[in-house]
Parts: structure tokens; C-alpha cells; sequence
């Protein structure tokens, strides 16, 4: 055997030389050269295996954010349309709380509050029940009602935050 690899290596051409290293393996060098390329090629797969699941994750969790921002905005449209009376807040005030009455609505008034990060609708005598989902948290819930130039409207603001969003809702609804 070691005649022939100082054969191998006396000729000195390219086959001779494949041949030398195939009988004689891989150094230190290659070798930890090869593991580093593997190492690096895996930890990136992982790393962007995990972005994608994380990024998926926070779409969810936006898209949530999104559709319980637009259920309050659609519920307070329609709480404000054919209504008799807006009791709070009062005219050129402003109030955590709305109370309105609504015309040909048998379960007056209808009244939209917070409460522990939650938005609840109260109609009449009735137990209020909760508008968000248990994901979202509300905060900073606030209605002005102004009239101005004779054409009356709210303005609802509040911050809508889950696990890993927020965004702020800024309305106004005119009353008609």
C-alpha cells in the first residue's frame, strides 16, 4: 500500500491526485470546514422556520385586533342610528361611558361601557354582554359628543392590544 501512494504521489497528475486523497481520507481542516457549512445551513433553516411560524402567528393575532376594532366601530353605527335621544354624555361633553335611546327599540337605553379591558353592550335591564373577544384587551374607552355647525356626532376613541398588537380606534359617527 505505501508503494503505491508514493507512486500516486511521483506522478503528480490530477487523477493521481484524486485517487491519493480517496485511499487517504480527509484532514482536520476539511473536516471541520464541512461540520461549520452543516452547522451554518441548519441554523438557518431553523432560524427562518421559526420566523415563519412567529410571523404567522402575529397576522393572527392582527387580523383578531382588526376584526374587534371593526365590530365596535359597526355596533356603534348602529347603536347611533335611529336614536331618540344620546343620554351620555351630554351634549359637548365627554364620558367613558355612551347611553342611548333608540327609536321603535323596545330594550332602552342601550349603553356601551369597559370594563377589566373588556367593551360591553347593556341593553335595557339586560346583563351586558361582552363586544371583544377574551384575546383583546381595551383600553382608554372615551365618547365626546359635539355638536358643531348644527350637524351632531360622536367621536369613540380606545386602544385595542392583544399578545403582540395594538391599535388605536378614532371614529366619528354622525348622527342623523
Amino acid at each position: 500500500m505505501k508503494m503505491q501512494i508514493q507512486d500516486l504521489k511521483k506522478e503528480g497528475n490530477k487523477k493521481n491526485n484524486i485517487a491519493l486523497n480517496l485511499i487517504m481520507g480527509t484532514t482536520l481542516i476539511e473536516t471541520l470546514l464541512y461540520s461549520f457549512l452543516v452547522t451554518m445551513i441548519t441554523t438557518f433553516t431553523l432560524f427562518a422556520t421559526y420566523q415563519i411560524i412567529n410571523s404567522h402567528e402575529r397576522s393572527i393575532n392582527w387580523i383578531e385586533l382588526e376584526e374587534n376594532q371593526q365590530f365596535f366601530a359597526q355596533k356603534l353605527e348602529w347603536l347611533l342610528q335611529n336614536n331618540a335621544t344620546i343620554n351620555i354624555p351630554a351634549a359637548n361633553n365627554n364620558n367613558t361611558l355612551l347611553s342611548v335611546n333608540k327609536i321603535n327599540y323596545g330594550d332602552n337605553p342601550l349603553i356601551i361601557n369597559s370594563a377589566d379591558g373588556v367593551i360591553y353592550l347593556q341593553q335595557g335591564a339586560a346583563i351586558p354582554f361582552r363586544l371583544t373577544t377574551p384575546n383583546i384587551t381595551v383600553s382608554n374607552l372615551f365618547f365626546e359628543h359635539r355638536t358643531v355647525s348644527g350637524k351632531t356626532f360622536i367621536k369613540a376613541m380606545a386602544t385595542f392590544t392583544n399578545k403582540s398588537a395594538s391599535s388605536s380606534l378614532n371614529t366619528l359617527i354622525f348622527i342623523k
